[in-house]
């Protein structure tokens, strides 16, 4: 919902304006003003609900929003540390197709910490990589087929009755 005010049918634009009355009034705190109190100065308020488009828009966002918080369930939240994982899996991968020929920093970084050895590293790293492909998949097919639900829905209440089928931890 959005609230706009106008003056003569004008829309008024933050700041001051004269008023019919013929004083200077704040439009900052029209807001706070009472619909009778607006007339008497000669300014509407103007409410625009918002449309079927918006409101799946708004919705869509907070499928993806609460996708994201369901991931943060499974796995440490940033960019950076996205990056940190996609970067161990590959070398565990590269490790188990090369019989560990290369050179393998992230994975020697966790050797005595996550497994003693590179080859118990890049295991480690690969489970939870697999066990990561599974639940991602299944968050990723909640969220998209709710927001495919939110797109197809004929009005405002179908669309806002879309809950995504989270899965279990």
């Amino acid at each position: 919902m959005t609230t706009t005010f106008t003056l003569n049918e004008a829309p008024l634009d933050y700041g001051s304006f004269i008023g019919a009355d013929g004083m200077q009034h704040p439009a900052s705190v029209l807001d706070l003003w009472s619909d009778q109190d607006l007339e008497t100065i000669g300014v509407a308020r103007v409410v625009t609900l918002p449309t079927l488009a918006q409101i799946k828009a708004s919705l869509k966002a907070s499928v993806d929003r609460r996708a994201e918080i369901e991931r943060g369930r499974y796995i440490t939240p940033g960019a950076g540390q996205a990056m940190t994982y996609q970067a161990k899996a590959a070398e565990a991968q590269h490790y188990t197709e090369t019989d560990g020929a290369g050179d393998y920093p992230l994975l020697t970084a966790e050797v005595g910490v996550t497994g003693a050895t590179i080859a118990d590293v890049a295991a480690v790293v690969l489970g939870m990589h697999g066990q990561w492909q599974l639940i991602g998949a299944q968050i990723e097919r909640a969220r998209l087929s709710a927001k495919a639900v939110i797109d197809a829905a004929e009005d405002e209440a179908a669309a806002r009755a879309v809950v995504p089928d989270w899965p279990a931890p």
